[in-house]
């Protein structure tokens, strides 16, 4: 059965109060601002932050950013109540995921041809994520060493309250390795010039 117009209008302005609350945050204002990073992308994303997509869940694309030499992303978005364990606090398993990806594209950055697979990822989880938290993902090359980019990363709350300190969730590191047959594959991101 198909949502009523009335339960679409009301998830959809949910949606736009989301949407304008990281758009107006100091944060995103500051990353706006800085002429060292290049927005890559509101309303596109990655494969998993597609198939995350919903109301409930990550109910509009990450807002990102990657500096001007492709080695530091940073990532704003919004978990939902579809993402909860049954603590009702995000499933690790949506972390895990979200970090791969974030770690996954600051390495497609860096690499030549812009693709490169997980090789190694650790995850050190340091307090849960209550759902309808808005979350800074950042991602960091530490290191590029032929086909292996060597990245670290942090999962964050976004501060609420200006000046409040945001409550570290998890942090990353990882070895992404370039792929020897995707140099014939075209780059899903280009590094920004």
């Amino acid at each position: 059965m198909a949502p009523s117009s009335s339960l679409l209008r009301q998830q959809n302005s949910e949606v736009q109060q989301i949407y304008n609350y990281i758009d107006g945050h100091s944060f995103s204002q500051a990353l706006q601002n800085d002429t060292s990073f290049i927005e890559l992308t509101k309303h596109k994303g990655s494969p998993a932050f597609k198939f995350l997509k919903g109301h409930d869940r990550l109910p509009l694309s990450p807002f990102i950013w990657s500096d001007g030499e492709g080695k530091r992303v940073v990532c704003i978005c919004y978990f939902g109540l579809g993402l909860a364990d049954f603590k009702k606090t995000v499933h690790r398993g949506v972390l895990a995921t979200l970090v791969d990806e974030i770690l996954g594209l600051v390495c497609s950055l860096a690499l030549s041809n812009g693709y490169g697979v997980t090789g190694n990822l650790t995850i050190d989880y340091r307090s849960a994520l209550p759902t309808n938290s808005y979350v800074v993902l950042r991602a960091n090359v530490v290191k590029v060493d032929g086909r292996k980019v060597f990245v670290d990363g942090s999962v964050e709350t976004l501060a609420v309250i200006e000046d409040q300190q945001p409550k570290a969730i998890a942090h990353a590191k990882g070895i992404y390795l370039e792929g020897i047959q995707t140099a014939i594959l075209e780059r899903p991101f280009k590094a920004p010039l």
